[in-house]
């Protein structure tokens, strides 16, 4: 089972990826705030990071990009801001916060278990 830490502002999107989630067996983490995000790596293991790219003030950046080197063997998915963001800036945005994955918003579920079970692939027998 894996854990992963959602950093997502919007209530919508929030309970979106919660019902997808909780199809899994998977655990889902929800942090409201960046401090929120430091209290749950210093004490857990994050396998998976689902962040809002929105919700990552260019003024919490350099903090969060910290946070996130503390965390290299945890997978990053970035979720696009929504439609209306410069499509070159969301995804320079995204590189800088070496996200693995890329979904856009509005979040389609069925989308969000297939990323979730190509990151979490079982071993072949």
């Amino acid at each position: 089972m894996s854990t992963i830490l959602l950093f997502e502002d919007d209530v919508t999107d929030r309970a979106i990826i919660r019902r997808a989630v909780f199809c899994t067996d998977h655990t889902l983490i929800e942090a409201e705030a960046l401090e929120d995000v430091a209290d749950h790596i210093a004490s857990r293991q994050v396998d998976l990071m689902i962040v809002s790219l929105a919700t990552v003030s260019d003024e919490m950046l350099p903090r969060f990009q910290q946070l996130l080197s503390q965390m290299p063997a945890t997978k990053i998915m970035a979720l696009t801001p929504p439609n209306g963001a410069d499509r070159l800036t969301t995804l320079l945005r995204a590189e800088s916060l070496g996200a693995h994955h890329l979904m856009p918003k509005p979040i389609d579920p069925q989308q969000l278990l297939t990323i979730l079970n190509l990151t979490f692939a079982l071993p072949t027998q």
